[in-house]
């Protein structure tokens, strides 16, 4: 086989390979309590500390990050430092104000357009389970990521596309809690040759092979 063929082959085996492991989206666990520089090769940009009562935040790359309930309802939510919210039991790294939840078990995190990655850290006041899921707006969903959280456990996801999907909302679930310490990415996404794209081309470098070697045989016959 020579090298023409080898390289179309591969390109066919990777097509199959792209198609059946790709996740478009994909949910991290943030070690070290800090804000992620990338996620997913997108550069990360830290939103400002919320201060006040709001059913919005502001995007440092725009636009703003809107909360709503189960059924949709605009939710205000205060923004403070509660004793509870530790990392690993300590307060540092300090997260400063998180918007607190108080009588709500699940709240929809709203996202601008073009979020190719966000993340945040959930805690709660006492131990209990929690969950997040992000969708985008190609109709993609994540499973629901389960997660334990406690006063001395506030746990951090990073969450971001891998094809050129936007992010449009992050569902959380925990109880008696509260989320913060933002950052995202809004802007063009990361190229990644489409499964397709690759097909295309692995067939027709195996056309091209194949109709040398019948040009071949006819200039021998």
């Amino acid at each position: 086989m020579d090298n023409l063929s080898k390289l179309a082959l591969a390109l066919l085996a990777t097509t199959f390979t792209f198609s059946a492991n790709a996740d478009p989206i994909e949910v991290v666990a943030l070690p070290g309590g800090e804000h992620p520089a990338t996620l997913g090769g997108y550069a990360m940009t830290p939103f400002d500390e919320p201060t006040g009562t709001s059913d919005c935040t502001p995007s440092a790359s725009g636009g703003e990050v809107c909360f709503e309930d189960y059924h949709g309802n605009s939710v205000a939510l205060p923004a403070h430092d509660p004793w509870w919210w530790q990392y690993d039991g300590t307060p540092a790294p300090d997260h400063g104000n998180i918007f607190v939840v108080h009588s709500y078990n699940w709240i929809d995190l709203i996202l601008p357009p073009d979020t190719r990655a966000f993340s945040l850290f959930v805690g709660a006041i006492g131990r209990g389970s929690a969950w997040i899921q992000a969708h985008d707006d190609a109709g993609n969903s994540t499973p629901e990521v389960h997660f334990e959280v406690n006063r001395n456990h506030t746990s951090g996801y990073g969450i971001y596309t891998t094809g050129c999907t936007a992010l449009t909302r992050v569902t959380v679930e925990p109880w008696a809690w509260g989320f913060g310490y933002l950052s995202s990415n809004q802007g063009e996404c990361t190229s990644v040759p489409e499964p397709g794209t690759l097909g295309l081309l692995g067939l027709g470098l195996l056309g091209l092979v194949l109709s040398r070697r019948n040009t071949l045989r006819r200039q021998l016959a």
